[in-house]
């Protein structure tokens, strides 16, 4: 699917999300694969109008909650665009709406100090992983 994408995008709901599809598309530089970062859900649906079932939409959501973006996903579904959730390892409105979802877990790191204490190292591994996957399949062909 990523190999053969047309145009392959990229949003994250927030911004340590956006941090690392960021890192994950500049890892897919090296094997010639350019990712357009979507990074506000208003270019998502700018973007929407241009998108064909040839594309290929990754979307990072740390709780899966979709309702700012939930016409514009419903509206590229209809349409079918591949799209790949990765999300947190729950049941939520995103990974129902994807075809295909990757899922993490999150972690923590300090709970007695009252502090955001999510980690976004698995979302960071899970992506890794994927990217080592296509560059070791296509390696090997």
């Amino acid at each position: 699917m990523i190999h053969n994408a047309k145009n392959i995008y990229a949003y994250g709901t927030g911004q340590g999300q956006r941090l690392m599809l960021q890192e994950f598309a500049r890892c897919f530089l090296n094997v010639n694969k350019n990712i357009i970062m979507v990074p506000t859900s208003t270019e998502l649906k700018i973007t929407k109008k241009y998108m064909s079932d040839k594309d290929l939409l990754f979307i990072a959501s740390w709780s899966g909650k979709i309702e700012k973006y939930q016409e514009t996903l419903v509206n590229l579904d209809v349409l079918g665009i591949p799209m790949i959730s990765i999300t947190n390892l729950n049941n939520n409105e995103l990974s129902r709406i994807t075809k295909y979802n990757l899922y993490f877990q999150s972690t923590s790191i300090d709970k007695d100090m009252n502090i955001n204490d999510s980690s976004y190292l698995t979302l960071h591994l899970i992506l890794h992983l994927l990217y080592d996957g296509y560059t070791n399949y296509f390696t090997l062909k």
